[in-house]
């Protein structure tokens, strides 16, 4: 050991080789791996930070000189009550700095422990336990794909981290991190996966390599430009409550820095958007043209050899929402995807005038209006960070640049391979679409594909270049824009740097690809709400498009919708309305009212039941209570027989509510 602190609550060690442990006293238990980290510059292999040239004491804490060959940094730790913050500065580089991953496995949860978990914000929430005591014979086996060999590195500020914090705990020690600015950092996550003697994991399937096996989170700071550019800091607290505590420190960090506006607020500025109170997401697709051309493979799966099919026509819309009324349906958000000139990611930017299949202009005119009479939110669906070369638009200096001056690409979607529109370009290239639209039609809403579902970017364009930083700020004024029309605000995915702007994110529960698994997330770990212990009275979350295509996994869609308290969510298009009419009727019956109830309250707690998170149980503040069992068998709950895919909800005001998502066979 080189040195220590020792506070009432924390025991800071700066050790022989460089590694860093702190050990909450009350609990005895210690977070920290056995390794430094390590620092990476462009062209070069990382390399692993070495024991520190000298340590020292500070006020209420010790300070790291590290300096080796190539690279130079200095960590400074300071402890105030139950807090431990970490500062980075000093950063020197002998080449150009791309990341430094430390302190490594900060915060370490053995697999097997009892009660122990790592999680993150990914999406609604992801938590990796580390042990899972469930399942027989194949019976939830595969929840362990979910939840052992994970190795992911995730930026912060998008949909894969959308909070600036993280946490675990073990045996009654939890912590929470946070970073007060996260847009050029990054999360390691490792969930259940074997670590070699040299701190990075490996392949044991086979069960030849030595190592251990545990779940960790270590920040990785990557440069801006190439540089530190900034001193970089985390906060380390101890909570009480796990999860939730993490989640509820967390709220408060977001109410202080105006991260977080709530629903109540954002009526007082736009009282449209008291319309989204108990609205389900009536997604419909209008026309979708790929491009012929068979060598390219979509990344949402199809070969473009050129189909083309006219889903659903304005006029059509305009039946849905008559047929909406009748259903008795007060409430609803229309949001038309593909309905722009050349159909679905096709053409970006170039989006006005609608589709002419479908009805053009003055067939949008009309069915906006009935929207809008119906007292419906009536939204479209757009895009102003893809563009594509065939665009009427497209310039090459409307795209970002890499350090070598190449063009900045995009995914392969309907429209081929498109580029990625510099961020500080999109709002001037979005005003001319959005002065039509609004001219034209009685659009209210408008939705943005991808500007907060994909991470921050730099430019290195000398016309515009750009750090992650002003990504940011310019994506948040594409938004700001759309909300000065007096338009409720909706975005893919969803930030919470976002919550100030967007009343809607579509996308949060789960991505467009993929079914969801019941308790475990469709990416890795275990589903669990982090995001809506934050933000429920904040922004309307539901699932994405394309998820619910067909419902084939439409009970654990509604089973997630309860615990959250959100509306239901739907994709479709004309030909599917007549047979989804019925159960559209019932969700909105079940989830718009408990929504509703809601809305304006805050998620106070979550808890899983059972060991093998089957059963689950969220409170809000004005006392509603929702349980909701993902088993395939029955559980008791306060002297409640919960059934398989059942739930009960619990409300002050109005009693028990019972019920089961069904799985009858229904002869005709």
């Amino acid at each position: 050991m080189r040195i220590e602190h020792v506070s009432e609550q924390w025991k800071v060690r700066i050790m022989d080789n460089g590694a860093v442990e702190l050990t909450d006293i009350a609990k005895g238990i210690s977070w920290g791996g056995r390794f430094a980290g390590w620092l990476c510059m462009d062209g070069q292999e990382r390399i692993a930070i070495q024991a520190p040239q000298s340590v020292g004491k500070i006020e209420n804490g010790l300070y790291a000189n590290y300096h080796e060959q190539g690279y130079a940094f200095r960590a400074e730790w300071t402890v105030t009550g139950n807090r431990v913050e970490l500062k980075l500065t000093e950063l020197h580089c002998d080449g150009e700095f791309v990341s430094l991953e430390y302190p490594a496995h900060m915060l370490r949860v053995d697999s097997g422990a009892d009660d122990g978990y790592v999680v993150v914000p990914h999406k609604q929430g992801t938590l990796i336990p580390s042990k899972l005591e469930a399942g027989f014979m194949r019976h939830r086996h595969n929840s362990w794909k979910n939840i052992c060999d994970i190795d992911e590195l995730i930026p912060f500020e998008f949909c894969g981290l959308n909070m600036t914090w993280f946490g675990a705990s073990n045996a009654g020690s939890s912590v929470m991190c946070y970073l007060e600015e996260a847009v050029d950092a990054a999360l390691h996550v490792l969930g259940n996966a074997v670590v070699g003697e040299h701190g990075e994991p490996i392949d044991n399937r086979q069960g030849m390599e030595a190592g251990q096996r545990y779940s960790s989170l270590t920040p990785v700071w990557r440069g801006c430009k190439g540089e530190m550019k900034y001193d970089r800091t985390m906060q380390l607290t101890l909570v009480e409550n796990g999860y939730v505590g993490m989640a509820k420190l967390y709220r408060k960090e977001v109410q202080r820095s105006g991260r977080f506006v709530s629903l109540r607020d954002k009526i007082d500025k736009n009282p449209l958007v008291e319309r989204m109170i108990g609205a389900p997401d009536i997604k419909i697709y209008i026309y979708t043209n790929r491009r012929n051309e068979p060598r390219l493979r979509s990344w949402s799966e199809p070969i473009l050899d050129g189909y083309e099919c006219l889903h659903t026509t304005f006029d059509q819309v305009g039946e849905m929402v008559d047929d909406m009324q009748k259903m008795g349906m007060e409430r609803a958000l229309v949001l038309l995807g593909g309905w722009n000139r050349a159909g679905y990611d096709r053409e970006h930017i170039d989006m006005w005038p609608p589709a002419q299949k479908a009805g053009g202009a003055q067939g949008l005119a009309r069915a906006s209006q009935k929207g809008a009479d119906a007292g419906y939110i009536f939204s479209l669906h757009d895009n102003y960070q893809d563009i594509y070369p065939d665009s009427p638009s497209y310039d090459e200096k409307l795209v970002m640049k890499h350090p070598d001056g190449t063009p900045m690409l995009g995914g392969i979607w309907d429209g081929g391979l498109c580029r990625l529109v510099c961020s500080s370009q999109a709002l001037e290239l979005a005003k001319p679409n959005v002065e039509a639209v609004k001219g034209s039609t009685s659009v209210n809403s408008y939705y943005l594909d991808t500007t907060t579902s994909a991470q921050m970017y730099e430019c290195s364009d000398p016309e515009h270049p750009l750090a992650r930083k002003d990504d940011r700020e310019y994506k948040k004024a594409l938004l700001e824009y759309l909300a000065e029309q007096d338009w409720v605000v909706g975005a893919e995915a969803g930030v919470d740097w976002a919550v100030p702007v967007c009343t809607f994110f579509e996308g949060m529960p789960g991505a467009a690809v993929g079914l969801n698994q019941g308790m475990e997330s469709a990416d890795f770990g275990m589903m669990v709400p982090l995001f809506n212990l934050v933000y429920h009275d904040a922004v309307v979350c539901y699932w994405q498009h394309g998820q619910p295509f067909g419902r084939e996994d439409h009970i654990n869609h509604v089973l997630h919708d309860l615990i959250s308290a959100q509306p239901s969510s739907w994709s479709l298009v004309y030909d599917q309305w007549a047979d989804l009419k019925p159960l559209i009727a019932q969700c909105t019956s079940l989830l718009g009212s408990l929504h509703a109830k809601t809305a304006y309250h805050e998620m106070v707690s979550h808890e899983f039941l059972t060991n093998g998170f089957e059963l689950q149980r969220s409170v809000f503040s004005d006392g509603t209570e929702v349980v909701v069992n993902f088993d395939i068998c029955s559980h008791e709950y306060k002297g409640h027989a919960i059934a398989p895919k059942g739930f009960w909800i619990h409300s002050l005001d109005s009693g028990d509510q019972f019920g089961r998502m069904s799985r009858d066979i229904v002869l005709e």
